[in-house]
């Protein structure tokens, strides 16, 4: 913080910037290095322990257990002269936002590279030509364990053939 401090205070100093950026990059590389340490010693323990297993790895995951309080917080909606704004009132200002939004974005954006309009063949397609060594090559990295399509031709008659 000392030192990310410093930085603010003389954003040019390049000398100080490098040394911040080692220092941040060591007390990152530290940090990860402690956690998977912390992380190892924690699932070797709990190997057999499969509940404490799930536990680790979602924390290790970061992901929590609780629910979370997903509701809307409508009172915390306020209008201008300070007052609780009413359910519906806020409904009316949601739907008002969304209903903008699209034409106050287009507006305020430009594009940048105004492309000509083309026009596609929509019923035209093109295909590379291909060898007969490219389908036999291609045949041969097939796996032969896995289903027919629906063509019903096994991999492995396609392989052996």
């Amino acid at each position: 913080d000392k030192m990310k401090n410093k930085l603010n205070k003389q954003p040019y100093n390049t000398v100080l910037r490098r040394e911040y950026n080692n220092l941040r990059n060591r007390i990152t590389t530290l940090t990860r290095a402690a956690r998977d340490d912390y992380y190892s010693e924690e699932f070797e323990i709990n190997k057999n322990k499969p509940y404490k297993l799930w536990k680790l790895l979602n924390e290790a995951a970061c992901r929590s257990n609780k629910k979370q309080n997903k509701e809307f917080p409508i009172e915390k909606w306020i209008d201008e002269k300070g007052k609780k704004m009413c359910t519906k009132d806020i409904a009316n200002k949601l739907n008002n936002f969304f209903v903008n939004v699209g034409s106050e974005l287009a507006n305020k954006t430009q594009s940048r590279n105004p492309r000509a309009p083309t026009t596609r063949q929509r019923d035209s397609m093109f295909l590379c030509p291909i060898t007969e060594k490219e389908v036999m090559e291609i045949c041969k990295t097939l796996k032969i364990n896995t289903a027919s399509g629906i063509d019903n031709i096994s991999a492995s008659t396609i392989k052996n053939n």
